[in-house]
């Protein structure tokens, strides 16, 4: 890639500086969960953090889309992907430009390290490992394809926009600012009980939404706020879908014997209580 333009280059630098940093945290997952286990990438270098590889893609987006078609916004754009975090019947968790990554950081690699207790090797290594590995390499194929697009691209010299100055300014974020200017972006109503709704739904789903301390108003840009409210529909039927296979779960039980009945899909019995002596209820043993 060493005739391609100065934005192919940077996007590429910030694609292997993303890698890095994630392969590293989730490693260090792997290497409780699944020991023996790691995704191929280089050690992190002196510098690195997924906020400067996020922000080096981002400025280099501008040069990319006078190349090929994108999509208009960078939510669009997700050059890393975690695997399959959430469930392996969902999407996986893929990493988008637009993402705030101080927010997307905690909750999320928090969630893979504790909430995957029962996954085995295997399930690591095909929805983790593997899946990590597979769009890191079709990320590098397509930051190619735009360097051959470069060099072959007739006409204006891809080198007339050599210098960052060059491209097109980007379009300002706008904020909204206030429980009033929020409740209107999301088309709702700013009343107490909406606001004591959006801090709930915050602290279980962290919201792009900044909180000030005492005399400060919260503040979020527009277009991550809106993103996140209409993620949580999604949220929600992950739950949902959760709760009825557990309850189906728990209805596909069996006799076994006159002590308790088995639940295939949980370990151990789920046990009876009988009479003591004196009429009590008492424990059954197995």
């Amino acid at each position: 890639m060493t005739d391609a333009p100065w934005y192919v280059k940077s996007a590429r630098d910030a694609l292997e500086m993303g890698y890095r940093c994630i392969a590293e945290r989730l490693n260090a997952i792997l290497d409780q969960n699944a020991p023996g286990l790691a995704i191929r990438a280089d050690p992190p270098r002196l510098g690195d953090s997924m906020k400067s590889a996020m922000g080096q893609f981002r400025r280099a987006m501008a040069g990319l889309r006078t190349l090929r078609e994108l999509p208009d916004q960078n939510a669009g754009i997700s050059p890393w992907t975690l695997g399959y975090v959430n469930d392996t019947g969902n999407p996986p968790t893929n990493v988008p430009l637009s993402t705030d990554w101080e927010l997307f950081d905690p909750f999320i690699f928090d969630f893979l390290s504790t909430g995957r207790s029962t996954w085995k090797p295997e399930h690591w290594k095909r929805f983790i490992v593997d899946r990590v590995e597979l769009h890191m390499a079709e990320s590098r194929s397509t930051l190619e394809e735009f360097s051959r697009l470069a060099n072959s691209k007739s006409g204006e010299s891809w080198r007339q926009a050599a210098n960052p100055d060059d491209l097109p300014l980007p379009k300002p974020k706008h904020y909204a600012n206030g429980w009033a200017a929020i409740a209107s972006t999301l088309e709702q109503h700013n009343d107490a009980a909406f606001q004591k709704r959006i801090r709930v739904l915050h602290s279980k789903y962290p919201s792009p939404i900044q909180f000030g301390g005492k005399g400060f108003q919260p503040t979020a840009e527009k277009r991550k706020l809106i993103e996140w409210w209409n993620s949580l529909e999604e949220r929600f039927s992950e739950i949902q879908s959760r709760e009825i296979n557990r309850q189906h779960s728990t209805a596909r039980k069996h006799s076994f014997g006159r002590a308790g009945s088995v639940i295939p899909e949980i370990q151990g019995h789920e046990t009876k209580r009988r009479p003591g002596k004196n009429g009590e209820l008492r424990q059954s043993s197995d």
